[in-house]
C-alpha cells in the first residue's frame, strides 16, 4: 500500500478565492480548509485497513468492535451532520453549469 500526500499542491492553492469563501461557509464544509495533514502515519494507517470489514463497516480491534459515527465526524473535523443529506432538484444543463 502507498500513500500520496498532495499537501504541497494544496498549500501552494491557499485560501478559497474571497468569491467563493461564502459559498463553502454556506455548506458547512469551512472546517476542512484548515485541515492539512503533513506527516501521515503509514503504520496505523495499515493497522485500521486490516482489521475493516467492509461486510459490516466496522473495525475489529483487540478491544472489541468500533465503527464511526456521524457523531464521530462532526467531534473530529467540526462538520454539521443536520438538515437534508442533498438536495433533489432537477437542473437544466445551463442551469448546472453556472453553478459549476
Amino acid at each position: 500500500m502507498k500513500i500520496v500526500s498532495h499537501i504541497k499542491k494544496v498549500k501552494k492553492l491557499g485560501r478559497p478565492h474571497p468569491s467563493v469563501f461564502p459559498f463553502v461557509v454556506a455548506s458547512g464544509l469551512s472546517p476542512l480548509c484548515d485541515i492539512l495533514y503533513e506527516y501521515t502515519d503509514l503504520g496505523l494507517v495499515l493497522g485500521f485497513v486490516e482489521r475493516w470489514h467492509p461486510e459490516t463497516n466496522t473495525f475489529h480491534l483487540t478491544i472489541g468492535e468500533m465503527t464511526i459515527t456521524l457523531d464521530d465526524v462532526w467531534s473530529l473535523l467540526h462538520l454539521p451532520i443536520t438538515g437534508h443529506f442533498c438536495s433533489t432538484e432537477n437542473l437544466e444543463y445551463e442551469d448546472s453549469v453556472e453553478i459549476l
